[in-house]
Formats: C-alpha cells, structure tokens, sequence
C-alpha cells in the first residue's frame, strides 16, 4: 500500500506493554506510525528501524510537530500504578503524568486544520467504580452508581480526571474513545515474573478468574 494511502497513527506512551505489544501486531502495510517518547534512544532501541515504525519524536518534537496529515493519535502515557509506593510525591506524578500528556494530545487535535483527528485515550476500569457483587456486568451507566456514602477512592479521582482532559477533544470536533483497561498481563513481565499472582491460589485458577472477567 503506497504510504500516502496509511493511517497515520501517532503513539503516545509507546514503551509500556500495551503499547509494545500493539505495534508487533499491527498491519505495517495500513498504518504509517510515529512513536512518542522522553527518549529517542530509548524508542529506537526497543523499536528498532525496520520493525514498522517510520519516525521517532520526543515530546519536544511532538509538541512542535504539524499535526496536519495526522489521523489518529494514541495516548498510552503515565506513570505506572505498580512497582512503586503510592507516596504522597508520586500519587502527583501518576496525575500529572497522564494529565499532562492528554493536555497535550488535545492541543494537537485542534490545531489540525486538514481534517479531526480521532483521540484514542488510555483510561481504567476504575471509572465504574469497585462492586462486592460477584460477576457484575458494567456498562456505561455504572459511573452513575458508584458507592456515594464514601468519597472517590485516588484512582478512581485520577480517572475522572484523566478522561475529563481526554474528552475536551471533542471541543474541536474529534473524535474521542477511552480505553478502560484492567490489570495488564503478559508472561514475560512483572505480574507473573514476581509472582504477584501467587496470592490467588494457582497460576490456572487465577487466569481462569481473568478470563471470566
């Protein structure tokens, strides 16, 4: 496919799992995709030149790039919610870290001028709030129902927060979705390499709980 024909997809936030893993999987032959990071090291070794990715940016040159022939913008950035104590300090770091950059995202999404670009912003279950019923199935009215006889727990106020930002996209006529992702998974990674999961029982009876949820 001639590249003009591509998507243009611009990630945000790239180096975590979410993102690692979407660009080994995405059709390089539909999509023409920029990687934005603090560091354009970094980027280029874990995504090295030939793997699909056609140019790197730090934030600097994101925020000065002419967003112009963009189509979609992906925003997977902030700072992680495990490995790290929830100090006063860093419960700072995990807001301003996702707010900044979804603040960002949406200035680029209204300064295009050929076309709206789609805003596709990371989020989390915590948005619907936490059940004790067992098996509750959520849609979007359960924002409505959390628990008000006590206040927000931290996430769920960073949530709110974070798609309050993501959603100001709309403003300029874009397009916005916000992934409400759970705990993330993968093999090779802290979760089962620490062997946090051990506190569920077994390893197959807390993927089988995963997969019924």
């Amino acid at each position: 496919m001639d590249s003009s024909n591509k998507t243009s997809l611009v990630i945000v936030g790239a180096t975590g799992l979410v993102g690692t893993e979407l660009i080994r999987i995405l059709d390089k032959t539909k999509y023409r995709i920029t990687i934005v990071g603090r560091s354009r090291e970094k980027l280029e070794r874990t995504f090295p030149h030939g793997d699909g990715v056609e140019d790197y940016m730090t934030w600097d040159d994101f925020e000065k790039a002419d967003a112009k022939n963009w189509h979609v913008i992906l925003n997977l950035a902030g700072a992680s919610v495990s490995g790290t104590p929830w100090t006063d300090a860093y419960k700072q770091t995990m807001i301003y870290s996702r707010l900044n950059a979804t603040n960002m995202c949406v200035k680029k999404c209204g300064s295009s001028t050929q076309h709206k670009i789609r805003l596709i912003n990371a989020s989390a279950v915590s948005a619907y709030g936490f059940y004790t019923k067992p098996f509750h199935r959520f849609t979007e009215k359960d924002r409505d129902r959390r628990d008000t006889s006590s206040p927000p727990t931290f996430l769920q106020d960073l949530i709110d927060q974070w798609e309050e930002a993501a959603f100001k996209a709309e403003a300029f006529g874009s397009p916005v979705t916000v992934l409400r992702t759970g705990v993330v998974l993968d093999m090779k990674e802290a979760f089962f390499c620490h062997g946090y999961w051990k506190g569920f029982g077994s390893a197959k009876l807390f993927l089988d709980t995963c997969i019924c949820y």
